[in-house]
């Protein structure tokens, strides 16, 4: 039986001349076990830049359930759930160049209403950050030194007095594992810890960890009137 196709895309689809997207479905699939919504739409944004997908709404209806999952414990409206979601995504989306009306799902509302609050998409992804396991355990098998370190800057933190600390030390002593006790401590109270260095490998080993030029959106080429790139939102935050 012959059917008529709006697109062309459509009748390559209807003749099996697209790939499909188990493989990509798949990826998602196994993101949902760890029961992290926002972790699945970032994978979902990431996804959308990066792929060549044939059917995006039908991923979207698959997974949608399981990318809003945590807004729907905080709000019953179906509305406000499905626009806090699609807004999540298109900060990821935002953050890799791309907008969300580009894409085939539903619309995005530019204002949300019942009280939530709008944020800058650097702010967002920070919030989204996720704390392992052992570095919220590492905050219980310090040495002496450590714990010392870390109670003196926790106490500026919750005081919120102004304070810069260095902390040296050979290779091997323990600073990194420091760092990372530090940081699950703030970010796992639901507060902002900005966790930039100065190549690549450091920050793979810390929560959220970005190079510094990536994190502050510094240009590679610099002079001496150069200026970042970050959102105006956050340096009045600061």
């Amino acid at each position: 039986m012959l059917r008529s196709c709006e697109t062309f895309k459509e009748a390559a689809k209807e003749k099996g001349l697209l790939e499909s997207d188990n493989n990509i479905s798949e990826c998602l699939r196994e993101v949902v076990i760890f029961k992290i919504p926002s972790s699945l739409r970032i994978l979902f944004a990431t996804i959308l830049v990066h792929c060549i997908l044939t059917d995006v709404r039908k991923l979207w209806d698959i997974y949608y359930d399981d990318m809003s999952e945590d807004f729907k414990k905080i709000d019953n409206s179906p509305t406000t759930q499905l626009q806090c979601t699609l807004k999540s995504i298109n900060y990821f989306l935002e953050s890799m160049g791309k907008k969300i009306e580009n894409y085939d799902i539903p619309k995005l509302e530019q204002r949300l209403d019942g009280g939530i609050i709008s944020e800058c998409r650097e702010i967002r992804e920070e919030k989204s950050i996720i704390v392992p396991l052992e570095d919220l355990d590492a905050q219980t098998k310090l040495n002496p030194e450590q714990e010392q370190a870390l109670k003196i800057i926790l106490e500026r933190v919750d005081t919120e007095k102004l304070r810069l600390f260095f902390i040296g030390g050979l290779g091997g002593t323990g600073k990194t594992f420091l760092y990372r006790a530090i940081l699950a401590n703030i970010i796992s109270r639901g507060m902002i810890a900005i966790a930039a260095t100065t190549n690549g490998v450091a920050a793979t080993l810390l929560s959220g960890g970005r190079t510094t030029y990536s994190r502050f959106e510094i240009p590679l080429q610099t002079t001496d009137s150069i200026i970042t790139r970050m959102s105006s939102k956050v340096v009045e935050l600061n």
